[in-house]
C-alpha cells in the first residue's frame, strides 16, 4: 500500500515539491499508511493534476493533517469530483464553514450529495443543483445546519417523502442540530430538519441524542 502511495507522492512531488513535502511531514504518513490515507494521497494527486491551489487549500485542513479516517478520505474524493464538474463550486464549497474541523459525517455526506448533483451528464441532477444554489441558505454560506440539510435533500426520496417534501424543505427548511461527543464513536452530528417551524415544546432533538447515548 505504502508502494502506491510513494509513486503519487512523486507525481506530486514533479507538480510542486513544497506540497510533496507537507504532505510527508504529516504524522499518519510516518505511520503505516492505511488504505484510506492511501486514497487521500491519490485524490490529492489528481486535484493537484488538475487545480494544484485548490489541492493545496484542502491540504490546509486540520481534518488532513492529522489523520484519515473513511469519511475524510471520501470527502476528498468528492472534492476532485466536484471540482471536475465545476471547478468555481468547488472552490466555494472548500472554503464553507462546514469544512472545518470537526469533520463530521454528516458533511462528508454533503459533499457526496453535492458532486452528484454537479454532474452536467445527468439533467435532473444539473436541474436540482441549480435550484439549491439559488436558494439563500446556499448563498449566505453553508454552515453544520446547511451540510445536515443536504443531506437530507439528497435522502428524501429515500425517507418516502417523495417530491413534494424535497422541494418543501428546499424552499422553506428549518435545522436544528448538535454535535455529541461518545465515548467509543467520538464526536457524531445530529441533525432534525423540518419543512415547517419547529414546536416551542419540540423536543426531537433531545429524543434522538437520547437515544443515540
Amino acid at each position: 500500500m505504502e508502494e502506491y502511495a510513494f509513486e503519487d507522492l512523486m507525481t506530486i512531488s514533479s507538480i510542486d515539491t513544497e506540497v510533496a513535502a507537507q504532505i510527508l511531514s504529516f504524522p499518519w504518513v510516518v505511520d503505516d499508511i492505511s488504505q484510506y490515507e492511501m486514497g487521500a494521497i491519490s485524490n490529492i494527486r489528481v486535484i493537484m493534476e488538475e487545480h494544484p491551489d485548490l489541492a493545496k487549500e484542502a491540504l490546509g485542513f486540520r481534518w488532513v493533517q492529522d489523520d484519515v479516517s473513511e469519511a475524510e478520505s471520501s470527502a476528498l474524493l468528492s472534492i476532485r469530483e466536484l471540482a471536475r464538474n465545476d471547478p468555481e463550486l468547488a472552490w466555494q464549497i472548500v472554503r464553507e464553514p462546514f469544512m472545518e474541523s470537526p469533520f463530521l459525517q454528516r458533511d462528508e455526506y454533503a459533499l457526496t450529495a453535492l458532486f452528484h448533483w454537479s454532474n452536467p451528464r445527468n439533467e435532473d441532477s444539473s436541474n436540482l443543483m441549480a435550484q439549491i444554489v439559488g436558494q439563500p441558505w446556499f448563498k449566505d454560506g453553508l454552515d453544520g445546519h446547511d451540510a445536515a440539510l443536504l443531506h437530507a435533500i439528497a435522502h428524501s426520496g429515500v425517507a418516502g417523502g417523495g417530491d413534494d417534501f424535497r422541494q418543501a424543505i428546499i424552499e422553506t427548511p428549518y435545522v436544528a442540530s448538535k454535535s455529541v461527543d461518545l465515548p467509543f464513536s467520538g464526536v457524531v452530528g445530529l441533525a432534525v430538519v423540518r419543512h415547517t417551524p419547529f414546536p416551542p415544546d419540540d423536543h426531537t432533538l433531545a429524543t434522538l441524542e437520547e437515544s443515540v447515548r
